[in-house]
């Protein structure tokens, strides 16, 4: 693992050569992960972590769980991993969506869990100058956020616009799942019935 993530480790080369070079001397100590490393790990180490490395200015950032395991997570600390009733689960989910919702505005102007991408930077404000806003000023900047035509082209609103939800091209099914006619499901009956 020092190998690969270390402060020397491969992820950390400077450039090709130098990841190549890394590369190389790791599948002569380690003979046996060669094969797993050459056809499997090393484009991804070089694509999805030595290169956003190099390019990130907080390389912090690039080390994130999944996010939807980590929000998995928050839902079953809310719930004390225990069935819930419908509203209260939902009063938990809404508590925790609010929570993310500050956070997004809170990035505007650089503090909380989230960071503005660089699609949002002309949004972003210094925290002494969204401490001399007004509330209708940081609302605008907010909503502007919100309204972003990449995020509102993948969502859909419902008629009063108090509803949101993404813009899937269909519904998700299991691998090798089909719709069953209802000529099918007539034959799953009993054969002989009193």
């Amino acid at each position: 693992m020092s190998d690969l993530f270390g402060d020397d480790g491969i992820v950390t080369s400077n450039d090709t050569i130098d990841f190549n070079l890394k590369s190389e001397n790791l599948c002569n100590k380690y003979p046996i992960i060669t094969d797993y490393y050459t056809k499997r790990l090393k484009n991804r180490l070089f694509h999805h972590v030595n290169r956003p490395l190099k390019n990130s200015s907080n390389p912090d950032r690039l080390w994130t769980n999944n996010n939807c395991e980590s929000m998995n997570h928050r839902f079953k600390i809310a719930t004390d991993w225990k069935p819930q009733i419908l509203p209260e689960l939902l009063t938990k989910i809404f508590d925790i969506t609010k929570l993310h919702f500050i956070d997004i505005r809170r990035s505007i102007y650089g503090q909380g869990n989230y960071e503005l991408s660089e699609l949002f930077q002309k949004i972003y404000t210094s925290p002494y100058i969204w401490g001399t806003k007004t509330p209708e000023e940081k609302d605008k900047l907010y909503k502007k956020v919100l309204a972003h035509k990449t995020l509102t082209d993948k969502m859909i609103f419902s008629s009063n616009g108090k509803l949101v939800i993404p813009n899937v091209k269909r519904l998700a099914r299991k691998p090798g799942q089909r719709h069953r006619p209802k000529s099918a499901a007539a034959r799953t009956m009993p054969r002989f019935v009193k």
